[in-house]
């Protein structure tokens, strides 16, 4: 079975998404919350790039995910 949706019901979803992540407050947070998860993808793959995660590292991480929730 393929799922199929029309142009006219992508342009409402997205401009639904548009309209909700442009008002100021959303988007600031939206642009935090982003970045938070870029730094804890990166510093993820800076602690298995030697297929270890030390201690210095797992703190690295875990203070990133608190600043992600």
């Amino acid at each position: 079975m393929v799922f199929q949706i029309d142009d006219t019901t992508l342009t409402i979803i997205f401009s639904a998404i548009t309209a909700i992540i442009s008002s100021t407050a959303v988007w600031s947070k939206f642009k935090s919350k982003l970045s938070a998860l870029r730094k804890f993808i990166d510093d993820m793959d800076d602690a298995v790039q030697d297929n270890t995660v030390t201690d210095a590292e797992f703190q690295k991480l875990w203070s990133d995910g608190k600043a992600l929730l």
